[in-house]
This record gives C-alpha cells, structure tokens and sequence, in this order.
C-alpha cells in the first residue's frame, strides 16, 4: 500500500468528515463525522509518527510530532471558540478542513520521498 496513500487515507478521512459535518445537519451525520475522524486519528497516527521517525532518525521530530499532537487537543478548541459565528458551527468545519488539506499537502509529498523498504528498515536503505 505504502506510505504515501496511509497518509493520505488518515488525513483524506477527517477531510470527508469536515465536509459531512460542514453540510449535514442531522444527528446521524454528526455521527458519521464523529467515526470518520476518530477511526482516521487512531489508523493515521501511527503512520504519522512513522513518517517522522523515518524522515529524523535521532528522534527528534518525533517528539516534536507528539508534542504538537498533544497541544493541538488543546489548541483546536481553543481555535474552534475563535472561529465560532453565533450559533452557525460551519466555520470551525471549514478552517478544520484547510488544516487537513494543509497537512495532507506536507505530508504526502514527505512520504512520497523516502524509499521503499521492502522488509529492511530505514536505516538499513538510508546507510
């Protein structure tokens, strides 16, 4: 399957859910939102973070990943209150769904470029 379309996957999920989120207004698309995102957060952080241990063998980016991780649960809904119009909630949707799109453009041209392992590890294609 390789790299490229796991991360694209995990963060063309939540995008789909944004846009459900954005135009449904039906208990059961706030439900099908709600799986999307949770289902892509839990399959595509470990790719995520794989990606950033194979782009920086020293670890560093990925401590800095889970760092950011971590502060982005406290951050969206600190972002989500300042976005918010009176009772209209599309406009967190809509800025939620420029971050997918800006992170699915970083992420899936970064794993587009590592090589492909087949069986070896990163370390054994990159020395």
């Amino acid at each position: 399957m390789g790299r490229m379309w796991r991360q694209a996957s995990s963060l063309g999920f939540p995008f789909l859910a944004v846009l459900i989120l954005v135009y449904g207004s039906s208990p059961a698309s706030f439900a099908l939102s709600s799986g999307l995102i949770a289902f892509s957060w839990f399959y595509g952080l470990p790719y995520q973070m794989g990606l950033l241990a194979a782009r920086d063998p020293q670890g560093r980016a990925a401590l800095a990943g889970v760092m950011m991780s971590t502060g982005g649960m406290a951050l969206g809904p600190a972002m989500a209150a300042l976005v918010l119009v009176g009772s209209a909630h599309w406009p967190i949707g809509v800025f939620a769904g420029v971050c997918y799109l800006a992170a699915l453009s970083i992420a899936v041209p970064s794993a587009r470029k590592l090589p492909v392992l087949a069986g070896r590890s990163t370390m054994e294609v990159l020395t």
